[in-house]
């Protein structure tokens, strides 16, 4: 595996947590109808990042750039990917000098923790399945026979997971999924449901309530001008966190990219983040493309 760990940290500018290279090595051992997307039980594909397992013949191979969606944010970086209105999990990173507080994050319509490893991700959503499909066997007996056999392939795919982690959790079902979840120590809360890791000294909040926790807040341009001022001046006087959380909050409102952008990159900057720049940076060029397409 030392030479997938070198591209990696190449392509990636992190070092992937051997639990990434564990689950490869458990891919290979499960059902084949596993990772069949659609036509597979867990309605689930293996992200391009695995393709740094077989032979890479294009010598531009760039996972990060091709397994981004539109919404994903810097900080996300996709490894499975799903089948329903455009659900994927990936890696959630703050900071990449310290990669402590890495985990794993669906997103689907908005983002959540699901793993401290892609392992317990995996097994959270298994076990979702699985209280469905048994829920389905109950209350509509037509197709028993049918969830009988899924029932069956998931109790597999848990008996081999559970050899690599999560063997000290027995429950199945909606008793595991209710039971354990994954929580990340943030520093202030945002939008995005994700929050912002900082050291406390670098974050001040702005005075006034926090419109970005309600729900169905729609700032104007003069609430997000009014945000972009405080933000960066609160950066000047030592407080990158407080730009870096503005920036989040705005990350949904498209119409505020040009602003969100400038946030987020003075505040990575500002943190030392470069390669959440340059991810950032990434996503631009991207945005900025499919504007162009849809203006011609």
């Amino acid at each position: 595996m030392k030479k997938q760990k070198e591209l990696l940290k190449q392509l990636y500018g992190f070092e992937f947590p051997e639990s990434f290279f564990s689950f490869y090595e458990f891919t290979k051992k499960v059902p084949e109808a596993t990772f069949q997307g659609t036509a597979g039980v867990m309605y689930m594909s293996l992200g391009e990042v695995f393709q740094v397992f077989s032979e890479i013949k294009n010598k531009n191979f760039n996972p990060v750039k091709i397994s981004r969606y539109y919404s994903d944010p810097p900080e996300f970086f996709t490894i499975l990917r799903g089948h329903t209105d455009g659900r994927h999990w990936g890696y959630y990173i703050d900071d990449f000098n310290d990669l402590k507080n890495i985990c794993v994050v669906s997103i689907e319509y908005e983002l959540n923790t699901v793993g401290n490893t892609i392992f317990e991700a995996f097994r959270r959503e298994l076990e979702l399945m699985y209280a469905h499909i048994l829920g389905d066997t109950t209350n509509n007996p037509t197709y028993i026979e049918e969830n009988k056999k899924d029932l069956e392939l998931l109790d597999t795919l848990r008996e081999i997971l559970i050899s690599y982690e999560t063997a000290e959790r027995p429950e199945k079902g909606w008793d595991y999924y209710d039971k354990y979840s994954a929580k990340r120590e943030i520093t202030a809360n945002t939008r995005d449901n994700m929050g912002i890791v900082v050291p406390p000294h670098l974050y001040r909040p702005i005075k006034g309530k926090d419109h970005f926790q309600v729900w169905n807040y729609v700032p104007t341009k003069k609430d997000v001008d009014a945000l972009y001022k405080k933000a960066i001046q609160a950066l000047h006087e030592g407080y990158p966190g407080t730009a870096l959380k503005a920036g989040k909050d705005l990350w949904i409102y498209h119409e505020y990219f040009d602003t969100t952008y400038k946030l987020l990159n003075s505040a990575y900057e500002a943190l030392n983040r470069p390669q959440l720049c340059a991810t950032l940076q990434l996503i631009k060029e991207y945005r900025d493309s499919c504007y162009k397409s849809n203006k011609i």
